[in-house]
């Protein structure tokens, strides 16, 4: 064989082993990539998509999409936080959405929504990492370690929790007053509300002394929704209290994990129109730096609580044509479990709740600032911002020592945003963050830190609110009752009103001989009785609503009376 056929076969030989070798490297490397590939598929993103409104979160929802949050871009633009692996984003940017990571891997990830000044954002973004900054809100991924360092700064800060994609219910608007006329009713109202009986009972919130749980003694010293004996003995009472002052009252129950939780509910039915119906929520959970031991929390949420139970009681005593519905939330602090459940129950059953009414820390306010409160509502939400405005009039037609600051900003910090997921009409008041308070999630979260003032002047607010939307009856009543001999005013004489379905209402008359019942509206007999008088039975009186009538009586002394009465009198003479 000549050398040149000799190097040609080397080379041949050379050549095929080589492209062997280069098959063989490339099946293997095709198997990993095989192999990594579901793994890597399997690895989700947080992802930031821009959606065009309901028709895209229909499609979405359909998609079987899991978010964290509903938020809006200072514009007024809506968009998810969502969780997607690759072939998920591919999928999403293929249909035409925009997205954009924030976190290649979102395993075992805890993200926060953050909200708090410019100033207090950028403090924090020196020793945490801010995945996404909108305004005064954003998105951060945070250790255990670095939740205390946050509150610290002043930051609200709200866990995101990883849930279904829910498409919501077709919004209507709520039918709420444009306007308000001071009513001398609601005005009774708004002048019971007690600084006292706040003080009272975030004092039994907060821990400051025992309440009454199952008739003994018990110090609520956190209400830690993860602290099981704490957080029960905290809803007994509450439901003991709604209970207490007559209000059909219960509980709704959820997961937390392994854990089951539960909310409170109490409801006042409406008379007229039942079924529609407006909540007033608040959340009672609170945390701190040791949450399974101290967490007073008199500002967040003993504060709100409180001024729920309060109005509770006030509104029970009056008639209201729609529902009053009061709900205290649990698991608010570790992302708003228990409204989340409670706003998917009633989406299911089809409750028709008209407006949400949401109080969250009501009670700080530095001395000689402006006492300014901040109502949250989603941007260009005619809805939210009709029960705002309702808010906002309230304060100017009773006079109420409040500057009302509307914020269109779709600030999901609280139970209001279960709501807004599933199309209520909401809103969330609370104290101005721009001075909030500065023991917030700590242990030093404690009564004596509230302004009195400033949170009696809050609750005061939120009654004459509800009350406005609650569709007040007020069919009044009133006359005199006299002898019809003399004519001098009988002073307490018995009058009874009672209602075509039997229902009655009962008083009696002032030292002038002077009634007044406040009524339902319908129609009515009215009986007037007084020792040693013949009583008396009007005929039937019709009372509209908004309407007064007046009924007056002469009452004809009774002799036989006098005969039975007078052995007595000379008795006791003796």
């Amino acid at each position: 064989m000549n050398k040149r056929n000799h190097l040609s076969r080397f080379f041949t030989v050379r050549t095929t082993i080589i492209l062997l070798s280069i098959l063989v490297l490339s099946i293997l490397s095709a198997a990993s990539l095989v192999s990594a590939g579901p793994e890597k598929a399997e690895s989700p993103a947080l992802v930031r998509i821009e959606i065009n409104g309901r028709s895209d979160i229909e499609k979405l929802a359909a998609a079987g999409l899991s978010i964290y949050a509903q938020l809006y871009t200072p514009q007024g633009k809506l968009y998810l936080l969502a969780s997607v692996d690759a072939l998920q984003a591919h999928e999403l940017r293929r249909a035409g959405y925009s997205l954009r990571v924030l976190d290649p891997d979102s395993r075992d990830a805890s993200y926060y929504l953050l909200y708090g000044l410019p100033t207090e954002l950028s403090q924090v973004e020196n020793y945490i990492s801010l995945l996404d900054v909108e305004g005064r809100q954003a998105v951060a991924r945070l250790a255990p370690e670095d939740v205390p360092n946050v509150s610290e700064a002043g930051i609200m800060y709200t866990p995101l929790v990883l849930h279904p994609l829910v498409v919501p219910r077709a919004e209507t608007a709520p039918s709420l007053p444009a306007s308000i006329t001071p009513n001398p009713l609601v005005q009774n109202m708004v002048d019971q509300v007690d600084s006292d009986k706040l003080f009272y009972f975030v004092g039994g919130l907060s821990g400051e002394w025992s309440v009454l749980v199952n008739d003994s003694p018990y110090l609520i010293s956190t209400r830690y929704t993860y602290a099981t004996v704490p957080i029960k003995r905290a809803t007994r009472y509450t439901y003991e209290f709604f209970q207490s002052i007559g209000l059909p009252t219960g509980y709704d129950t959820y997961w937390l994990g392994e854990l089951e939780k539960r909310s409170v509910i109490a409801e006042q039915a409406g008379i007229t129109q039942p079924e529609r119906i407006f909540l007033l929520i608040a959340h009672l959970d609170s945390t701190s730096q040791a949450p399974y031991d101290l967490a007073p929390g008199a500002d967040d949420n003993a504060s709100s609580s409180s001024g729920l139970m309060a109005i509770a009681e006030i509104l029970s005593q009056y008639n209201f044509g729609c529902t009053l519905r009061y709900v205290l939330f649990t698991g608010e602090e570790q992302g708003f479990y228990g409204s989340r459940d409670y706003a998917a129950n009633v989406h299911s059953v089809g409750d028709n709740i008209e407006a949400v009414l949401n109080l969250d820390m009501l009670g700080y306010n530095t001395p000689g600032t402006s006492p300014t409160i901040e109502l949250h509502t989603r941007p260009d939400n005619q809805n939210d911002l009709s029960i705002a405005n309702l808010l906002a009039e309230s304060i100017a037609a009773y006079e109420i020592n409040l500057n009302p600051l509307i914020l269109q900003d779709g600030k999901s910090f609280s139970d209001h945003s279960s709501f807004w997921e599933y199309g209520y009409p909401a809103i969330m008041a609370i104290e101005d963050w721009s001075d909030h308070t500065p023991h917030y999630h700590k242990s030093s979260d404690q009564l004596e830190t509230l302004n009195m003032l400033y949170y009696t002047e809050f609750v005061k607010a939120a009654i004459a609110t509800f009350a406005h939307m609650g569709c007040l009856l007020q069919a009044e009543l009133s006359g005199t009752i006299v002898d019809a001999t003399s004519g001098n005013p009988l002073h307490g004489a018995a009058v009874q009103a009672t209602l075509d379905d039997g229902s009655r209402w009962s008083t009696n008359t002032l030292a002038d001989g002077t009634y007044h019942l406040t009524l339902v509206p319908g129609n009515y007999q009215v009986w007037a009785g007084a020792p040693f008088y013949l009583s008396q039975t009007s005929a039937e009186i019709a009372i509209a609503n908004d309407q007064s009538v007046s009924q007056d009586f002469l009452l004809q002394s009774n002799p036989d009376a006098f005969a039975v009465y007078l052995p007595v009198l000379a008795s006791e003479a003796r």
